[in-house]
């Protein structure tokens, strides 16, 4: 019923996205009475998932571009993620080995931060389906995305229990096997699971709700955190942690744990230090995207999360006039930095950017396009691509870029005003060059 492609964007040729697919292809299975009703249930479930990721501002959560149905099936475009499922790291741990506490606590802090921001939203998002195979690890300094969204929906107050159970058992709640509705404490019900699972290398599902304390299997496993997971994984709601932020602050006895505090990485990932990669790391510097993709509007802005150590000063290279950044410098832990696109600043000029035209102009004989091209490269009717390199600069360590790109369109009368002049232009030269032919032609013919 679904797959996920990676496609390649015709416009940007460097740009990969995820492209989620289902299909509704599967309801001809169903009795006719049944299929509208599912039909709807499905496409608000696959809706609801673009809505979420589409209106999210966090780095540990992927960008969902776009939205379409076309031929039976819905897509949503998604940032397309290169890295590794948790499941997968620990599928691949060698026998009787155990994960470090450090990095799965940095994975750990990170994952109650973005289900801090996820619940704090009006009104909260619920996850539900949080286990190791929904989490991926994108680089060496253990920054994770949280993925698949298909079953998360809104926190609804007034009503006492979910339609149906959603979820994988083992890290499902008891309160949703009692028919209770799905709540931010299901939430850090399911990471403390995945927690013990992680540290323990114990499948929850074989033994659902029973958890012996994490030391029990893994004694290298601090107190304060083996405690932290065990009140987590309290059977009754009120016992647990109030939020993901106060189960992050039990985790790690820091009343503000840093999202990124493990600079090392995990055997046979170690980047070669003399690398970009690996001196970032020295650095302790990491970016939640080494791409940030703008179009043209007046309002037009992104947010990128930096990662930064306490104490660490930064500073951004200064950026093309057609770019805002804030801020520009600063010092202490990871930060948002707002991207801003000036409009006043930029125009669709092919002195100052990339040619992007339409297909019909591409379809046209080679010689035409040179001929037209000379007409309109000073009038601004193609659209242009703009790309600038950024430069994160910490006190100590090597920098840390990353790719600012901009789609620049004509405005209605830039188009308008530069075509009637590129036909002005045409009908000139037509009629420089027809004339003389003309006036021999008619010495000729008398």
């Amino acid at each position: 019923m679904g797959a996920v492609y990676a496609a390649t964007d015709l416009t940007l040729k460097d740009q990969v996205w995820a492209v989620k697919e289902i299909s509704y292809a599967v309801l001809d299975e169903l009795p006719p009475e049944e299929q509208s009703s599912t039909r709807k249930k499905l496409q608000s479930s696959f809706q609801r998932e673009f809505t979420i990721l589409r209106h999210a501002q966090h780095p540990n959560l992927p960008i969902a571009q776009d939205y379409f149905e076309q031929h039976g099936r819905a897509y949503i475009v998604l940032e397309f993620i290169r890295g590794k499922t948790l499941e997968n790291i620990l599928k691949d741990l060698p026998m009787h080995t155990f994960l470090p506490e450090d990095v799965v606590l940095t994975w750990a802090v990170q994952l109650c931060y973005v289900l801090d921001y996820l619940h704090a939203q009006n009104p909260p998002i619920i996850y539900r389906d949080l286990k190791p195979s929904n989490v991926m690890e994108v680089d060496t300094l253990h920054t994770i995305k949280l993925i698949d969204f298909g079953i998360a929906r809104f926190y609804k107050p007034s009503h006492h229990g979910d339609t149906l159970h959603f979820g994988t058992l083992g890290y499902l709640a008891p309160e949703i096997m009692d028919g209770e509705q799905a709540s931010p404490s299901t939430d850090i019900y399911a990471l403390g699971s995945m927690l013990h699972q992680l540290l323990t290398n114990t499948d929850p599902s074989l033994s659902p709700f029973k958890f012996p304390p994490v030391t029990y299997y893994n004694p290298a496993v601090s107190e304060r955190t083996s405690n932290a997971i065990q009140r987590a994984l309290s059977l009754e709601p009120a016992d647990r942690p109030r939020s993901a932020r106060e189960f992050a602050t039990l985790l790690t006895g820091s009343a503000n744990p840093q999202p990124v505090s493990v600079i090392r990485t995990m055997p046979g990932t170690v980047p070669n230090a003399s690398s970009p990669a690996g001196q970032a790391a020295a650095a302790g510097l990491s970016v939640s995207s080494s791409t940030i993709t703008l179009e043209f509007d007046p309002t037009t802005e992104k947010t990128l999360k930096v990662f930064t150590p306490a104490g660490v000063e930064v500073m951004m290279t200064p950026p093309p006039p057609w770019l805002n950044i804030t801020p520009a410098h600063w010092t202490g832990a990871g930060r948002n930095v707002d991207i801003t696109l000036k409009s006043t600043r930029i125009r669709p000029s092919f002195t100052q950017g990339e040619a992007d035209p339409p297909s019909w102009f591409l379809a046209l004989p080679g010689w035409l396009r040179v001929w037209i091209s000379l007409h309109v490269r000073a009038l601004g009717v193609f659209t242009i691509r703009h790309q600038a390199l950024i430069e994160l600069k910490p006190s100590r360590g090597q920098p840390l870029s990353f790719t600012v790109n901009t789609r620049v369109p004509p405005a209605a009368w830039q188009q308008i005003l530069g075509w009637l002049f590129a036909f002005i232009l045409f009908a000139a030269e037509f009629g420089m060059i027809l004339m003389p032919l003309l006036w021999l032609w008619l010495l000729l013919g008398f």
